[in-house]
């Protein structure tokens, strides 16, 4: 994404920079913390979703109601716009492909995409069939649709490429990145991961039983009692 002109300053200046890094970051995801909290990792699906739609709904704004130079202004190119689309059916796995549903919506304009392969297997409608069946038998589980969706992408990557090998890898670091229940389970897990570490003489962060913040959780707690 190219940086904003210098005629577009102020709040849509400060929202590209950090749209830049929500689009675009796709890390793999693994348990790191410390103070006794997790660190955030990548962006959820649906924020990424939101900040593109955002994103294109002030270009739009700027086309139509800016100075008449603005008028083919484009925030975000067609390239980058492909890129981030391959990034998260490929890499995310997110074979329901959102990204020309989405662009298509706020711009009125077919997505452009001569050179895309996207699979045949599985499109929206297995997304949403897969989405109502996990969401009806693990509702409580917060991962359990990434971690179904992503193990069917990676299946189906393998078979359709016929590259086999290292695919036992990847399902088991998908299974290791998402098989907790909520982020309270995760950072119990992660907890007492340092913690039998730290017994057992091996290498920790110190940092992660660190506590000199739990002040804050207590407030946080009796907050939540006094409102209940």
């Amino acid at each position: 994404m190219r940086s904003p002109g210098k005629s577009i300053s102020g709040w849509y200046g400060g929202f590209l920079l950090q749209l830049w890094q929500v689009l675009w970051l796709h890390l793999q995801g693994f348990l790191q913390g410390t103070y006794k909290q997790l660190h955030h990792g990548p962006y959820l699906k649906k924020w990424r979703e939101e900040w593109l739609r955002r994103l294109l709904e002030i270009q739009v704004d700027i086309n139509k109601n800016g100075p008449e130079e603005f008028a083919n202004l484009e925030l975000i190119t067609l390239p980058e716009l492909r890129n981030i689309r391959r990034i998260w059916v490929f890499d995310k796995h997110e074979f329901e492909d959102s990204l020309p549903r989405i662009y298509e919506e706020v711009t009125g304009k077919k997505f452009e995409d001569p050179e895309w392969v996207g699979s045949e297997a599985f499109r929206k409608e297995e997304w949403d069939i897969l989405r109502e069946v996990v969401d009806e038998l693990y509702h409580e589980e917060e991962l359990a649709f990434e971690m179904a969706y992503s193990l069917i992408d990676i299946e189906n990557q393998a078979s359709s490429l016929n590259k086999r090998k290292g695919i036992t890898d990847s399902l088991e670091e998908c299974i290791k990145r998402t098989f907790y229940k909520d982020e309270d389970d995760a950072t119990k897990y992660y907890m007492d991961r340092v913690i039998r570490k730290k017994e057992l003489g091996g290498k920790y962060n110190p940092l992660v039983l660190d506590s000199r913040y739990d002040y804050l959780n207590v407030e946080d707690d009796e907050d939540e009692d006094e409102i209940e």
